[in-house]
């Protein structure tokens, strides 16, 4: 038997979870929980997003997810928080507006006052403390292209590291990204940092673009295919995970955004993932909303592979335009998998 937050939850089974996190001047802050208990012994995966309220898509992914899992056959459990950060959810804003020094949930101050460590702590000793596995989702706006898969590399636990590596493999997106933790005056950088820094647990990162426009099916069902993919990984669902022919692992990340607020213009169309780049290329124009004259042009800093495109659209000063993956970095690789399922070795 499960238990979560003073709640038992029976082997077959599913239940919502509330737990407050604390009182705000006119709301109250709480974290929702849906938690599946499997009919069998397995693992425990955590799956949280919209620790930045803005990235609202992947509650999409994880409703379906939830839908479509058939608990009869689920070894294990699955705590699944579609809404990390709900403080910052109602106003749409990635941050929280508290007025605190480091209000990002991503990088949780530590301090015992910072809403942010606060929301952290309470995923940490309420879900994570459960948990074996993590997928932490970030997102863009609607409509952005983005698809990569974050994973960490240096564990102190090599089968950790093994471990992290074969879910981003299973996740079945084409571009891989090594990250790692940073610590520092008390506070943590990198996804989930209680987990990347301080537990150990394998995590992973998909960052994913907004709802697809033209197939929002689609985007869903591939994404929904990639947690499929990694519950087949982790022994938690029987079958092999689907991979990729191919997977680019980025080296260096050229992040391109424009000194000036403006109306962003692509002069390529509308890029595809992973579409090759030169140095110097003109990647868009920043227009005067004002003049409409051209006030900026972005241009390509080296050969490379576009992993992340905004599509025209107004943009702040330093929004990110573009990400691109410098070719000379950047290796792609093929993998070689053992049944049935276990361990994925690059080749």
């Amino acid at each position: 038997m499960l238990k979560i937050c003073g709640e038992e939850i029976e082997r077959g089974t599913r239940m919502i979870i509330t737990k407050h996190v604390i009182k705000g001047l006119g709301v109250d802050i709480d974290i929702t929980a849906h938690v599946l208990a499997g009919v069998e012994d397995g693992p425990t995966l955590l799956l949280t997003s919209m620790l930045h309220g803005r990235e609202w898509s992947p509650v999409l992914i994880i409703r379906e997810l939830l839908k479509r899992l058939d608990i009869g056959t689920l070894k294990g459990n699955i705590i699944a928080i579609p809404v990390a950060n709900a403080l910052a959810f109602d106003p749409d804003t990635r941050r929280l507006m508290d007025n605190t020094d480091e209000p990002d949930a991503n990088w949780p101050a530590r301090g015992p006052n910072h809403l942010s460590g606060t929301i952290s702590r309470v995923i940490e000793k309420e879900f994570m403390t459960h948990a074996n596995y993590l997928i932490d989702y970030r997102a863009s706006s609607r409509g952005r292209m983005m698809a990569n898969t974050g994973y960490r590399a240096n564990y102190e636990d090599m089968s950790a590291t093994k471990a992290s590596t074969g879910m981003a493999l299973a996740y079945g997106f084409p571009v891989l990204r090594e990250t790692s933790p940073f610590a520092g005056d008390g506070a943590g950088c990198g996804t989930m940092t209680p987990a990347w820094a301080n537990s150990g647990i394998p995590a992973i990162t998909p960052e994913i673009g907004g709802l697809s426009e033209d197939a929002p099916r689609d985007w869903i069902d591939a994404n929904v295919a990639g947690l499929m993919g990694i519950l087949k990984f982790l022994g938690m669902l029987d079958g092999n995970p689907s991979y990729c022919e191919k997977y680019l692992q980025v080296g260096d990340l050229w992040r391109i955004s424009p000194m000036n607020g403006g109306y962003v213009e692509l002069a390529m169309g509308s890029p595809s993932l992973l579409a090759g780049v030169q140095e110097g290329q003109l990647l868009a124009r920043i227009i005067s909303p004002r003049t409409f004259e051209t006030i900026e042009e972005l241009r390509s800093p080296g050969d490379g592979y576009i992993i992340h495109s905004r599509g025209n659209c107004m943009t702040h000063p330093g929004g990110c335009v573009f990400g691109i993956a410098d070719a000379k970095t950047s290796v792609w690789m093929a993998i070689n998998v053992p049944a049935p399922q276990a361990e994925a070795a690059v080749a």
